[in-house]
């Protein structure tokens, strides 16, 4: 078995209701008004301190991530409750992140302090728009007006935040866009995240486009946007550090970084998933989605888990190739070696390198002691058909 390289071990906690289902959303959510709280919240205990019970060599959290969902609509007390049983089990690093994505809906924002004294130290919340009409057309319960008081809500609690926006909505002018990020960067937040409008299978967007009531921008639109929105970014002091992903310096998202850096992590909850480094190696591992079926499943020997399976050194390769070329700070090669086993140019078509970096797509340090590739702007914009060239099959 190859040795795993171990940036880091993360925790990932999800809560599978939100209040409504957003159409552009395929994540694990569901809508219920009489949720099973607390018996989810013990099934995600118990999963937590069984699965740890399989971890060999044990490290300090670097990072916990509450996603969903809509994780501020859980109690803070059940926070407080999983971040004390979480610390206990594995122990805290001295710098842990603790982030909680939030809704920004006047009822939620009034829970961040109770959040921070919980011990959340970074809040993530899903504005996705600063324009009323384009809330409404992605399903947001939000107003714009509570969006802004949501964000300054956070700030004053932790003054470590990110916002989401979603941009290449179909129609979207892009001085418009460009003119309400100016009303972003008045809030003053840590950090940015900025999506572009994908259609995914399974959602409201995805059946109104099979039935032509949807047409997604154009690419080169969508590309003008993704260009013009990290000239901005930049100009107002933004680190441009992954493909969708902009802080000032020191705020990046702890994280996800870990995870671009193919640093272990565990999934907990319904639907989760995870690669944690167990006895047998590094193990991708996926949980039951429906929150019930997950709450009995977590209590037998399977821990809740129904997709268990240890990965090969090619298929780690794999994966670390295909997270870490989403950063700027590039694909340190040695990482290959390390979770393949194997020299790096086994699992790299050399070839495809030379062709990439003559079309403008990579950059490449292949010379040091640290042999490194880098995507280009130009690459991190069609970066999946990058990866597919540069990976042997």
């Amino acid at each position: 078995m190859a040795p795993i390289q171990q940036e880091g071990l993360s925790l990932y906690i999800h809560w599978p209701w939100c209040k409504k289902k957003c159409p552009y959303c395929d994540f694990n959510s569901h809508v219920a008004a009489d949720a099973p709280i607390e018996d989810y919240l013990n099934a995600v205990k118990h999963q937590l301190v069984s699965l740890s019970k399989q971890i060999p060599s044990k490290h300090s959290l670097t990072s916990i991530f509450f996603g969903g969902g809509t994780p501020s609509l859980m109690p803070a007390a059940g926070v407080e409750n999983l971040l004390s049983t979480a610390e206990k089990t594995f122990g805290f690093a001295e710098d842990i992140e603790i982030t909680l994505e939030a809704n920004p809906t006047s009822s939620e924002a009034k829970k961040f302090n109770d959040f921070v004294s919980a011990g959340v130290n970074r809040f993530s919340v899903g504005m996705q728009s600063l324009t009323e009409s384009e809330l409404q057309f992605l399903g947001r319960e939000h107003s714009v007006t509570e969006a802004m008081h949501a964000i300054e809500a956070a700030q004053t609690a932790c003054g470590n935040v990110n916002l989401d926006l979603i941009y290449g909505l179909p129609d979207q002018d892009l001085p418009t866009w460009l003119n309400h990020l100016d009303d972003v960067f008045k809030l003053g937040t840590q950090h940015i995240s900025c999506y572009q409008l994908t259609i995914e299978k399974n959602t409201g967007f995805y059946a109104d486009w099979r039935k032509g009531r949807l047409k997604p921008a154009p690419e080169h639109i969508q590309a003008d946007f993704y260009e013009q929105t990290t000239a901005k970014l930049l100009d107002k002091g933004y680190e441009h550090y992954e493909v969708s992903n902009y802080a000032k310096p020191g705020y990046e998202c702890k994280h996800n970084r870990n995870i671009w850096r193919y640093g272990g992590y565990l999934g907990i909850g319904a639907g989760a998933h995870g690669r944690t480094p167990l006895t047998d190696g590094l193990t991708a591992t996926r949980n039951y989605k429906m929150p019930n079926k997950f709450i009995t499943e977590a209590h037998s020997p399977n821990l809740g888990i129904f997709e268990h399976d240890v990965l090969s050194p090619e298929i780690q390769a794999f994966e670390a190739t295909l997270l870490g070329l989403r950063l700027k700070e590039g694909l340190p090669l040695k990482r290959l070696e390390a979770v393949g086993g194997q020299p790096w140019h086994n699992f790299i078509d050399v070839k495809a390198i030379d062709m990439l970096v003559e079309n403008g797509f990579l950059m490449t340090d292949l010379q040091s002691d640290n042999p490194m590739l880098y995507a280009t702007p130009a690459g991190f914009l069609i970066l999946d058909s990058v990866i597919e060239h540069l990976i042997k099959v």
